[in-house]
């Protein structure tokens, strides 16, 4: 299997050969050095753990051990700037930023730590590398520091602190929700089941890193008030490939399974990787509603058996054209299926006759979603100045069916039988494209970006009831309705170090242009300014960092339709083409100690939120759900400890 994938891979790079100058030269390597002594004797210091982050790619780093004559090396490295860490047990860490590497060998010379002033007596000290990173705007996790053995992707995000995953089926970080979920730096356009179906066919071990950021700076997208979750995936530093299976079972009532496989690659100025999984998850849930209007009460007590499997496949290939040139394309591809069926029993009491009624719902839906993404990045100077360009294809479509059976019992009348059914086609499709410049010194560090996209999405709803032999549409309740979507965007953010003070502030505006083919249900145009400002202050081993947001929070597109869908026999599902957009006001406060983090403090103020009003039929006995831009929300997050299970008992 791994021959045939390697094959495979090696007939894809040949044939795209020709299409890129083959004179390019290889990346220039430059080597890096060292010697660490004690600033008590001047004795070279062995063992000391030496850490390289690059500030063009922070998420990859180099490791290095010193020698019993202190000495340490990095080879291989690229030119750019860098930052050096260096830590020894029983000594203070030593930080080095701005380094910069230019010549072929650098060397450092000689490296002084200080000792700790206590003396301690018959100690036995264990240290292990840091597995979550805090900076001003985000917090990073280490996947390869964890024990992640047997885990999906949901596993893992559910162990890190803050991350929650709701009864809704959507992610939350510190208590908020709508999440944005990137892959490798990219916003991945994934959410509902779909974003959890790849979580659940992508294994742990296939992440390098994760990066959270409650409060995101102005370069990323004013969309969502909960935040950003970023995923970056393995890759290789060296010439190679390697295969990585992984194959999940979990023996309950109704066995859940997944199957992982990543592949990667590397060659020359090539790279590339293949993501493909598979999950099932079968849940059963009983669910209890009451209703009581007037003088009428609804009791219902439901059992419900779902079963969603789902397939996903992502695909990416990378050249290097020059030292400085990178561009590459990512393909993604999802599927999925769900089949749930229900059974109920319900009772109405408050008429002359009370009523009983047996129900059986089946549903089926499939979805489809398929992405591009291209790229194209150039490091403009040795600092790790570079221009970035991307554009981004999605679409995804969905067809759900509904068959809703009901058997009824009124007193001592005969028992008869109400069938209806139900189709729901979607369908959205977007395009988007972006460039973003960073400029950095040795002082401070520029950015500044544009971006324009367009969504256009699609319903189209069918229903019909059997009253008797034949099928008959219900007048007002069958209708399609498309809305379309268009983005600009411009921001710009400076980041300024001031001794132990990291200052980062920036600002972003969205123009928004919404309307339907008619222009008549819906049609409208708006445009805000997005501020955003994050403050970290290290005095010694503390860090406390002070971070704000504006967001927005725009109606979900298929809450815009102009009619109503069934959820079930009993309760119906209506749109709103007037909903406005909510503007949130984000604030946070975290204070950590020797990495560690002692207090998290997150306040969220959101105006015209989205409330679902619920209003009820007596006739038709529907109760009728309708989203409104009524909500004045105030959300606390208040979090102490760092709960994070970095280790697991073997299975």
């Amino acid at each position: 299997m791994p021959r045939f994938i390697f094959s495979l891979y090696c007939l894809t790079l040949l044939s795209n050969l020709t299409l890129f100058p083959l004179n390019a030269a290889y990346s220039q390597s430059f080597a890096l050095s060292g010697q660490v002594r004690s600033s008590t004797d001047s004795q070279p210091l062995a063992g000391v753990q030496v850490i390289l982050e690059s500030y063009s790619s922070p998420v990859r780093s180099h490791d290095a051990v010193s020698q019993s004559d202190g000495r340490f090396s990095f080879e291989k490295i690229n030119e750019g700037l860098y930052r050096l860490s260096l830590s020894h047990v029983g000594y203070q860490t030593l930080v080095t930023d701005s380094i910069r590497c230019y010549s072929s060998r650098m060397d450092l010379g000689k490296l002084s730590l200080l000792a700790y002033s206590q003396t301690l007596n018959e100690v036995v000290i264990r240290t292990k590398k840091p597995v979550i990173y805090y900076e001003s705007d985000r917090f990073r996790v280490d996947v390869q520091a964890m024990h992640t053995r047997g885990d999906q992707a949901l596993d893992l995000l559910q162990r890190i602190p803050g991350v929650k995953l709701e009864q809704s089926g959507d992610l939350s970080l510190q208590g908020k929700m709508n999440v944005l979920v990137y892959i490798n730096g990219k916003q991945s356009y994934l959410t509902g089941s779909a974003l959890l179906s790849y979580l659940k066919s992508l294994s742990a071990g296939d992440i390098a890193s994760i990066d959270f950021l409650p409060t995101p700076p102005s370069s990323y997208d004013a969309a969502g008030s909960g935040g950003v979750i970023d995923i970056h995936l393995n890759q290789r530093s060296e010439d190679g490939y390697s295969v990585n299976t992984s194959l999940s079972i979990t023996p309950l009532a109704r066995t859940r399974s997944g199957l992982s496989t990543m592949t990667t690659i590397r060659k020359g100025r090539w790279q590339g990787y293949g993501q493909w999984g598979a999950d099932y998850s079968p849940s059963f849930e009983i669910e209890t509603t009451n209703r009581q209007t007037q003088n009428h009460r609804m009791d219902q007590i439901s059992q419900q058996l779902t079963r969603p499997k789902g397939f996903s496949s992502l695909m990416g290939l990378s050249y290097q054209r020059s030292p400085h040139e990178v561009l590459g394309l990512d393909g993604k591809l999802m599927q999925q299926w769900t089949t749930r069926q229900t059974e109920s029993q319900l009772s109405q009491e408050g008429s002359i006759n009370p009523v009983y009624v047996n129900r059986q719902d089946n549903h089926q839906s499939q979805a489809q979603s398929g992405a591009l993404h291209a790229f194209y990045k150039r490091t403009l100077d040795t600092l790790g100045s570079t221009l970035t360009l991307d554009g981004d294809y999605y679409h995804i479509k969905s067809d759900q069916k509904d068959w809703f059976s009901n058997f009824y019992t009124m007193g001592s009348a005969p028992e008869f039988r109400f069938d209806s059914r139900q189709n729901l086609l979607r369908s959205s499709t977007l395009y988007a494209f972006k460039a973003d410049w960073i400029k950095k010194t040795a002082f401070a560090t520029l950015e500044s970006g544009v971006k324009t996209g367009q969504v256009t999405n699609t319903n189209v709803v069918n229903q019909d009831s059997l009253l008797g032999s034949d099928q008959r549409p219900i007048v007002g309740y069958a209708n399609a309705f498309t809305y379309r979507e268009h983005i600009q965007a411009f921001y710009v953010s400076l980041q300024k170090p001031f001794g132990p003070l990291d200052l980062k502030v920036g600002v972003r505006y969205e123009h928004t242009q919404g309307f339907d083919d008619t222009r008549q249900l819906v049609h409208r145009q708006y445009g805000y300014l997005f501020p955003s400002a994050s403050l970290m202050v290290r005095p010694g081993t503390h860090q406390l960092t002070f971070s704000y947001r504006k967001s927005i929070i725009r109606p979900v597109y298929t809450n815009l339709n102009p009619f109503s869908y069934y959820t079930d026999s009993y309760t119906l599902q209506a749109g709103n083409p007037a909903l406005k957009p909510a503007l949130a006001q984000i604030a946070e406060f975290n204070y950590v100690v020797n990495n560690t983090r002692l207090l998290t403090v997150n306040y969220i103020y959101l105006k015209d939120a989205t409330l679902d009003v619920f209003t009820y039929d007596p006739l038709r006995q529907v109760s009728k759900s309708s989203p409104q831009s009524i909500g004045q929300l105030q959300t606390w997050y208040i979090a102490t400890g760092q709960a994070l299970q970095l280790n697991k008992v073997g299975r």
